[in-house]
């Protein structure tokens, strides 16, 4: 049995989506004039991004601590953004 798990690509979605707000939040501050009300949509967008980030680690971890316990192999991986593959026999590892 062959399993293919993203543990970061839970963690690189998120930090894109940090890199698109902070990119709309410049944009905005730069060629608008910010409204009042805009301090706290920053504030909220910016807190989302934070807390996505901080809780992505955890998640990652927690799954490859799961996979482990329930028998799997880690494969190595070719470069550190490549996604982690988990197998059952380590034979299947290419």
């Amino acid at each position: 049995m062959l399993l293919y798990f993203h543990g970061g690509c839970l963690q690189y979605c998120l930090l894109i989506l940090w890199y698109v707000i902070f990119a709309l939040t410049q944009f905005i501050i730069c060629f608008f004039k910010i409204p009042k009300n805009n301090n706290s949509i920053f504030k909220i967008l910016t807190f989302i991004g934070i807390l996505g980030f901080v809780i992505s680690f955890p998640v990652s971890w927690y799954a490859n601590y799961k996979f482990n316990n329930l028998g799997y192999s880690t494969c190595y991986k070719l470069s550190w953004n490549a996604p982690s593959k988990y197998v059952k026999n380590p034979r299947l590892c290419h």
